[in-house]
């Protein structure tokens, strides 16, 4: 029975080693761009804790991951990577970092796009 009690204690302290290891999941920093209609964009998530990658939305919570973008630096840490679209209006994407396959929360990054600029020109017949 004493035995019994200390294996409980230390299964217990291991789970909750366990779970504040997959807590501890630091959201990615990002930030918001801005480009003209049509235009290519690349959003950047960079995490300066291990994690083992990122995965990005269209929406804050639930939904399926668009793609875990594409690892840029060749390092553990800082991890950055990059989502490459095209937006022909604003859109909010989101992102998450993964550490041991658990997700942290979203950061939001906005992909302001601006309408193309119009060129105004008058042509003259006199020369």
């Amino acid at each position: 029975m004493k035995y019994t009690r200390y294996i409980l204690v230390l299964l217990l302290v291991v789970c909750l080693y366990i779970e504040k290891s997959y807590s501890q999941c630091t959201p990615p920093q990002s930030s918001s761009i801005s480009v003209c209609s049509g235009s290519q964009v690349t959003l950047t998530a960079v995490s300066n804790v291990s994690v083992s990658g990122h995965r990005w939305y269209t929406s804050p919570t639930g939904g399926s991951y668009l793609t875990s973008g594409v690892k840029v630096v060749n390092s553990s840490v800082p991890y950055v990577s990059i989502y490459t679209t095209t937006c022909n209006a604003t859109t909010t994407y989101y992102v998450a970092s993964v550490c041991n396959g658990v997700e942290s929360a979203r950061t939001a990054v906005t992909a302001t796009v601006n309408p193309a600029p119009t060129v105004n020109y008058e042509c003259s017949e006199d020369f």
